[in-house]
């Protein structure tokens, strides 16, 4: 019996994301880590696009499900979602957008092409949180006199389906 290695492998993926709005946005994602026996471990950095423009930075653990020669794995990720919206100024007001939660938990399928090369379907739950800072600005004959700050706590839960390519 030949002893098990740790190997490292990289996994890029494309997506789409489904909630509660009426379109579907994008989810690109690429990870790079380590599998050992049945686990993966990596760190994983990706752009999403759903309501508003995000950069998730996660830790992806993985635990393959070998049942003869198929090949179903879970998966959860969790880290923080970076904003990637601009300030946006209005008459009034500034909007600025802060980080929050990042979490992905769900199942998927490896079709492998070799040893190291697989083609990966997966499907899941995410919840991405974000907070949305408005301060609004009251003036009186021209000077500013009072900034009263708004906070908005956006809590975006959604359904995404990736296919990828692990190398």
């Amino acid at each position: 019996m030949a002893p098990s290695k740790i190997t490292l492998h990289s996994i890029t993926q494309a997506g789409v994301i489904k909630g509660q709005q009426d379109h579907l946005a994008l989810s690109l994602q690429l990870i790079n880590g380590l599998s050992f026996k049945k686990w993966f471990t990596g760190i994983g950095v990706g752009v999403d696009d759903y309501q508003y423009r995000s950069i998730p930075l996660f830790l992806d653990v993985r635990r393959n499900l070998q049942w003869g020669r198929t090949g179903f794995f879970v998966y959860a990720d969790g880290g923080i979602s970076f904003p990637w919206a601009v300030k946006k100024e209005e008459q009034a007001s500034i909007y600025v957008f802060k980080r929050g939660l990042y979490s992905d938990i769900g199942i998927g399928h490896t079709f492998k092409i070799n040893r190291t090369n697989a083609i990966i379907l997966s499907g899941g739950y995410s919840i991405k949180k974000l907070i949305k800072e408005r301060t609004n600005f009251y003036y009186l004959n021209g000077n500013k006199i009072l900034e009263r700050p708004e906070l908005y706590y956006y809590e975006l839960k959604r359904v995404l389906f990736k296919i990828g390519f692990q190398f």
